[in-house]
């Protein structure tokens, strides 16, 4: 194996969520809310994007609970062309 860059952590702190500026996204992305059914969308996002861990559906339930309305408040996903969700952030 080669080297590989270590992975870092990045938090960011907001006091709310109100007031957040808009943002323009690249032409043929959306952005749209968790659905359920999601779980199988964030575990491979991840796992694409860290082969080093073990990212599951048990590992998202983990996180961030079974709560699926909390989830449709705090949970977003970034959706290409084909509405393949590519990216995901949470606010907690």
């Amino acid at each position: 194996m080669g080297d590989r860059p270590k992975q870092t952590n990045l938090m960011m702190v907001r006091a709310t969520l109100d007031g957040l500026p808009a943002c323009a996204l690249p032409e043929g992305f959306q952005l749209r809310r968790y659905r359920p059914g999601d779980e199988h969308a964030w575990a491979r996002i991840w796992a694409e994007a860290n082969r080093d861990s073990e990212y599951t559906v048990g590992r998202f339930r983990e996180e961030f609970g079974h709560e699926d309305s909390l989830l449709r408040e705090r949970q977003y996903y970034l959706c290409d062309a084909a509405g393949r969700p590519v990216g995901t952030a949470t606010a907690w």
